[in-house]
């Protein structure tokens, strides 16, 4: 019987699970000062390279002046080779909760993503693609550790921006991503239906108790 009522309490646990704990983002990257810049119907952005294996969880985008979008803007981030790594769709009408200290009135968009490992030692590219993009040209990056910033780089089409201005251009500011410095846990396991619960523990008991009876009634054979 002590084997039935642990076989029951394991389905019961294995189906119950609980909620892991999430990591706090950190932005890769921001910008301090420079001045606004607006443009349409391109993919803007910046490259960036890493010296330490982090893992993105975020993407967003800086919500300059804390207003509504006009348009929807796709942020995206391609490796080195040109491969689409993580992307995400904000829709127009939206608007930054998170507060930009380094731009008084700013704010900034964040949205969950899938974890995606970007590894040490790589160069990679960011990009937000809209028919109206407002951002920030010409500003100071200010970039957390294990960042690098690059250099501003565009495209006039929905896709990896490769074109760059010279150096003292580079400074472009718009999409960003939030990061971890540790893998995220797992996602929690779905909690089953209360139905579903029962109906699995009333499987384990049964096919328990059947086995105890196999055993009594073989037991009683023998004995005869």
């Amino acid at each position: 019987m002590r084997s039935v009522r642990s076989m029951v309490a394991l389905c019961a646990l294995t189906l119950i699970g609980g909620a892991a704990a999430s990591n706090a983002d950190t932005i890769g990257v921001q910008v301090s000062g420079g001045h606004e810049f607006t443009e349409g119907a391109y993919t803007l952005g910046y490259t960036f390279s890493t010296s330490t294996e982090v893992y993105v969880t975020q993407l967003g985008i800086l919500d300059y002046n804390t207003t509504p979008l006009l348009f929807d803007s796709t942020v995206s981030i391609w490796n080195s080779t040109g491969d689409l790594l993580v992307s995400k769709t904000f829709l127009a009408g939206s608007t930054g909760t998170i507060a930009d200290t380094n731009e008084p009135g700013s704010s900034f968009e964040l949205a969950n993503v899938s974890a995606t490992t970007l590894a040490s030692g790589q160069t990679y590219t960011i990009g937000e693609w809209s028919n109206v993009l407002p951002g920030i040209f010409q500003g100071t990056p200010i970039t957390a550790s294990g960042i690098s910033y690059g250099s501003y780089v565009y495209t006039q089409s929905n896709g990896e921006p490769t074109s760059s201005y010279p150096p003292q251009n580079a400074a472009y500011f718009g999409p960003v991503f939030g990061m971890s410095y540790t893998p995220p846990p797992p996602p929690p396991a779905a909690t089953p239906e209360p139905g579903s619960i029962a109906l699995v523990i009333s499987g384990a008991a049964t096919i328990g108790f059947s086995a105890l009876r196999r055993r009594r009634k073989f037991s009683a054979i023998t004995t005869k």
